[in-house]
Formats: C-alpha cells, structure tokens, sequence
C-alpha cells in the first residue's frame, strides 16, 4: 500500500520540491538585490506593462501572476503518475518532464520580472520552448519517425536552439515561437491524418483558441499606454502568465490523449 501511494505520489513531490527550491532562490536574489546587468527591456519600447519600483519584485503582478503555473505542474505530476498504470512509462516520462517544465517556466518569468536582468531575460525566454520541444516530440511518436529511447531529444534540441537563437540572432523570441507553433500544427495536422485521434485533435484545437486570445494579451500589454495596461488596467501583462498556465494545461490534456493513441497502437500491434 505504501509503496502504490509513493509510486503515484513521488512526481507530486518532486515537483513541489523543485518548485520550492526555486521560490527560495528568488527571495535569496531579492535579498541580494538582483545581481546583474539591467535588462535592455528598461530602456527599449517594451518592458511588459508595469513601471518597476523596488522591494521584492521590481514587477509585482507580473511577478506573482507566475504563481498560476505551479498548481497545473503540481496536477501534471499527479496525472502522470495516474495515467502510467494505464500508458506505461512513456507516459510518466513525458508526465515529469512537462510538470517540471510547466513549474520551471513559472520560475523563469518570476526571475525576470522580478529582477528585470538579462540572465532573467535568458532563463524566461529559453524556458517557454521546453513544452514545445515536447509537442514535437509527440508528434514524431506518433509518426513512428522517432522512437521511445530518443523521445525526449527533441526538449533539449528546442532548448538548445531556444537559447543560440536569444544569444545570437534576435532578443524576441516571437518569431521562432511562430515557427515553433507552424511546424507544432503541421505535424498535428499530418499526426493525424495518419492516425486520427479525435481527442487529442480537441484539445488541440481548444490549446490554439487559448493561444490566440493570449498572444492578443500579450501584445496589447507590451508597454504603459497599451489597451490592457492603463492606469485602469495595468495587469495585461500578469493576465497572460494566468492564461498561459491554463494553455499548459490544455496541452497537458492533448499529450495525454495523444500518447494513449500510441500505447493503443502498441497494444494493437502486440
């Protein structure tokens, strides 16, 4: 019994753990007073909405909206460790790895908010790719053109490509994002056209309505002055940390369902 409740609860806990450890970095910084050069954001058109002041978080709402992410990394662990009764290993794998980077992600945008540096800048910017890489890495299961051993090379070939792409080419990540999100389309389009799987093609669907609304947030909350950052709604900005963390979980939804196509299809083929 105690061994079946450690087995579904161990992914929980090492996510709060590294959710918690995360927090404690923050505040040992903020102590510090944020060492590190100043994000160019501060001197550029776009600096996401809130004037920055001092204290703990030089954005506070921007800073704090980033909280919404560790509830549904906590749930993903959860789910995960559920659903690997019923879809194997593959699924607790791609389960831990999406929890975590659902938490690692909250914990990145908290850095940069908070702090307004460039390493702050570099961590949020390379940690938004790591569930991409894995909707990629879906995807090509799917295909049968990658297979179980190497399922997980395509999170780090995003991260890898994530962070030459903000060193060397082009602070905004906006435009590889696009690319990201085409090549995400087509290869659910071509997925599924191979093997339909009605669910995950929903949940698909549902994660590029919420997309669309929050890239809207986001680019009318990029600076002061903006529709959603006035001085009667200055929290456009920390509005889309709150729908982007139910995007990740909208795309939890689609992995899960996507992966119990391909344990089906195993079993079948077994």
């Amino acid at each position: 019994m105690r061994s079946e409740i450690w087995r579904r609860a161990w992914p929980a806990i090492l996510t709060v753990a590294v959710t918690l450890v995360g927090i404690w970095l923050y505040f040992g910084l903020a102590a510090d007073g944020f060492p590190g050069t100043p994000s160019a954001c501060l001197t550029r058109f776009v600096c996401y909405c809130e004037v920055p002041r001092s204290g703990l978080a030089r954005q506070p709402a921007n800073t704090w909206s980033n909280i919404a992410f560790f509830p549904v990394a906590v749930w993903v662990a959860l789910d995960a460790a559920k659903r690997a009764l019923e879809h194997g290993a593959l699924a607790l794998r791609f389960g831990l790895v999406f929890a975590l980077a659902a938490s690692v992600q909250g914990l990145s945008s908290m850095y940069f908010h908070g702090s307004l540096t460039t390493w702050g800048a570099i961590s949020d910017a390379v940690s938004m790719f790591i569930v991409p890489g894995l909707l990629i890495a879906v995807n090509l299961l799917r295909l049968a053109w990658l297979g179980p051993a190497l399922a997980l090379a395509p999170v780090l070939a995003s991260v890898v490509c994530a962070f030459a792409f903000r060193l060397f080419v082009f602070p905004s990540m906006a435009p590889l994002m696009l690319i990201f999100a085409i090549g995400i389309a087509l290869g659910e389009w071509r997925a599924n056209r191979r093997d339909e799987n009605r669910k995950a093609r929903g949940y698909f669907l549902l994660a590029l309505g919420l997309l669309g609304v929050g890239a809207l947030t986001w680019t009318l909350s990029l600076r002061p002055g903006f529709p959603l950052c006035s001085s009667r709604m200055p929290w456009g900005h920390a509005a889309w940390h709150v729908i982007a963390a139910a995007l990740l979980g909208v795309l939890w939804l689609y992995v899960r369902a996507t992966l119990s196509g391909i344990a089906g299809r195993a079993r079948v083929v077994a």
